[in-house]
C-alpha cells in the first residue's frame, strides 16, 4: 500500500473516531449536564475502547469503555449508560437497515427467491411465528417487572432526545459526516488492494463488517469479517 493512500485511510478514519466522539460527548452532555462532560476525555475513553476492540474478543473494549464514563462521570448509572448506547446506535441501526434493504432490493428477483418457502408452507409459517411471538411475550412478561426499575435511570442517557432539534444537529448531523468518513475507509482501501470501488461494494463492506461485528469473539472480528467480506464480494 502506497504510503499517500495509508496517509487518506489513517485519516479518514481518525475524522470517524473524531466525531464519534463529538456525538458521544453531545449525548452523555445532555444526560449529565451537571457533571461538566468535556470532549477530551470522552474521545479518550471512544478511542482507547476502539483500540481494545480490535485486540479483544466480544467487544471488550466497548465495556471497557462504558466503565470508564460510569466512573468518571458524576451522576451517571449503568442504566443511564446503557440507554445513551441506544440513543448513539439510533443513527446507525436506521443506516444499517437501509443499506441491507438496498442490498436485498437490488438482487434481481430477491422477494421471490426469499419468500418462496412462504407460499410453499404456509401452515409452518404460521406456526413458526405464533410459536415466535409466544417465545417474545413470556421473555416480555419476565424481563418486565425488571424494566420498570431501570427505566428511570435509562431514559437519562435518553435525555437528547426531548430536543429533537438539538438531537439532530449535535448527535444526526455529527454521525452522519463520520458515517462518510467510514465509506472513505472503506473506499480508500479497496482502491489500494485493487477492489472495484462502487457504492455497491462499499455497501456490502459495511454490510459485512457489521454483520460480522456482532457476533464477534476474535478480537476485531477478524476472522468472520475477513470470510464474509470474501463472500459477499
Amino acid at each position: 500500500v502506497s504510503l499517500p493512500i495509508l496517509i487518506l485511510g489513517i485519516t479518514f478514519q481518525t475524522l470517524q473516531t473524531l466525531f464519534v466522539a463529538l456525538a458521544w460527548r453531545n449525548i452523555l452532555r445532555g444526560a449529565y449536564p451537571k457533571s461538566n462532560v468535556t470532549y477530551r476525555p470522552i474521545l479518550s475513553y471512544y478511542a482507547g475502547g476502539n483500540g481494545l476492540n480490535a485486540i479483544l474478543p466480544a467487544s471488550a473494549g466497548t465495556v471497557a469503555m462504558l466503565g470508564l464514563f460510569r466512573t468518571s462521570i458524576a451522576g451517571s448509572t449503568v442504566a443511564g449508560l446503557i440507554g445513551a448506547t441506544v440513543v448513539e446506535n439510533i443513527f446507525f441501526a436506521v443506516m444499517g437497515f437501509l443499506v441491507y434493504m438496498w442490498l436485498f432490493l437490488s438482487v434481481t428477483d430477491s422477494f421471490n427467491h426469499n419468500f418462496n418457502f412462504i407460499a410453499e408452507h404456509p401452515v409452518a409459517t404460521v406456526i413458526i411465528l405464533v410459536g415466535g411471538a409466544v417465545l417474545i411475550a413470556i421473555v416480555v412478561r419476565i424481563l418486565w417487572h425488571r424494566f420498570q426499575r431501570t427505566w428511570e435511570n435509562a431514559k437519562e442517557g435518553g435525555a437528547i432526545l426531548r430536543q429533537p432539534r438539538k438531537y439532530a444537529i449535535e448527535v444526526v448531523a455529527v454521525e452522519a459526516v463520520s458515517y462518510a468518513a467510514r465509506m472513505g475507509v472503506n473506499a480508500t482501501f479497496m482502491y489500494a488492494y485493487h477492489i472495484p470501488v462502487s457504492v455497491t461494494n462499499v455497501f456490502l463492506i459495511v454490510a459485512a463488517a457489521s454483520i460480522s461485528s456482532t457476533v464477534a469473539l476474535a478480537p476485531g472480528a477478524v476472522g468472520a469479517q475477513t470470510a464474509l467480506a470474501q463472500l459477499v464480494l
